[in-house]
């Protein structure tokens, strides 16, 4: 194997589009998981884009409605970067996870069970976040967007609908970061508490990249970020 990517992110998709002999190990079954998943809306969408299949990309998803404006709805990411990879002959195996990695030799637990990948070069390409991370929630019930309390309110590409973000500290772990959202959300604001709470995230958003497109962009111009 000459080159294996680690995570189905916009970004290692990218880096592994139309080339031979690539592979992508991704543990879930979604790719583009680190925008969908964190329910991360992204931000600087007027950053132009460099790459002609980023181009394509955003051409779809604008025509598809995901993208409306500079608003995104982040559940129409997954399913158009899953037909955009195929179209680019992106080899992903899902339910792979890197479970030890001595060099460029990976030990992969999967659905068929272990096995040992050896690979010319081996790219990392899920996010490695910063000093804080945020926690998203979809929400309805009308106010203006700013901050409320421990939260910010952000609009949405649907009217009546907002995301709610809750910033938190890098190393807050999982366990410990979901049941004090809810806590908080219990005892939000006046301004919210007529406000429906939709859906929360199921990851963490701590991207490297401002949004989507551009992950994508700079994995295609073959830009390695680490």
């Amino acid at each position: 194997m000459k080159t294996v990517v680690i995570g189905a992110t916009f970004y290692g998709c990218g880096l592994a589009a139309d080339r031979e002999d690539t592979l992508v190990l991704e543990p879930s079954v979604v790719p583009g998981w680190e925008f969908s998943l964190s329910c991360d809306p992204g931000r600087n969408y007027e950053t132009k884009l460099t790459h002609p299949a980023a181009l394509e990309f955003e051409a779809e998803l604008r025509k598809r409605q995901g993208l409306v404006g500079n608003q995104v709805r982040t559940h129409a990411l997954t399913p158009e970067l899953a037909a955009w990879s195929i179209r680019h002959k992106v080899a992903i195996r899902f339910n792979a996870n890197v479970i030890a990695r001595n060099g460029n030799e990976l030990e992969i637990s999967g659905a068929d069970g272990r096995t040992t990948l050896h690979a010319d070069r081996v790219i990392d390409a899920r996010p490695k976040g910063g000093a804080s991370k945020y926690l998203y929630a979809y929400v309805e019930g009308e106010a203006a967007p700013g901050a409320y309390g421990p939260f910010e309110l952000q609009g949405t590409a649907v009217a009546g609908r907002q995301l709610l973000r809750w910033r938190l500290d890098a190393r807050t772990p999982w366990q410990e970061a979901r049941p004090e959202f809810y806590r908080l959300w219990a005892n939000r604001p006046a301004e919210l508490e007529s406000f429906l709470f939709i859906w929360a995230a199921v990851r963490f958003a701590c991207n490297d990249f401002d949004n989507p497109l551009l992950a994508l962009d700079a994995g295609l111009r073959g830009e390695v970020t680490k």
